[in-house]
């Protein structure tokens, strides 16, 4: 007596593991082209900094990354300035290689070359930056 209600047992096992597994197929089949999956906005990680501060004592902000193109502003030694994009390509000076650097600043916008800049990581660091740099507190 004891045999059977094992049988039952395994067989009840045996089959509620079948229907599992054909579930589990079947979710993952596609059927159904009209089917997508949404997925919710996240931050970019960006790989260039967003901040910088104006290294050198007057810089040229040019019109595109270019020193010959045409100047459309100065910024000072220590003005905090956001980055917005990047050049192309790099611009090799004593022996280090710099890029062009957009930068949005409330004065003036445009392409200041990287010689220039000092990155940062946030707007808090860069103004901690152009503490640091112009000896204010």
């Amino acid at each position: 007596m004891s045999a059977a209600p094992t049988r039952r047992r395994i067989v009840y096992a045996t089959a509620v593991v079948a229907i599992v597994a054909m579930v589990t197929i079947a979710g993952c089949s596609r059927s159904d082209p009209g089917a997508s999956v949404v997925l919710e906005a996240t931050r970019v990680v960006v790989l260039r900094p967003e901040w910088a501060v104006i290294a050198d004592p007057y810089v040229r902000v040019h019109e595109s990354p270019d020193r010959f193109s045409p100047i459309l502003g100065h910024l000072r030694a220590g003005d905090v300035t956001e980055v917005t994009g990047l050049g192309t390509g790099l611009m090799v000076v004593d022996d280090r290689a710099y890029r062009w650097y957009r930068i949005d600043h409330p004065i003036v916008a445009g392409w200041v070359f990287g010689r220039e800049l000092l990155p940062a990581r946030s707007r808090n660091h860069a103004i901690n930056l152009a503490n640091d740099l112009t000896g204010n507190e």
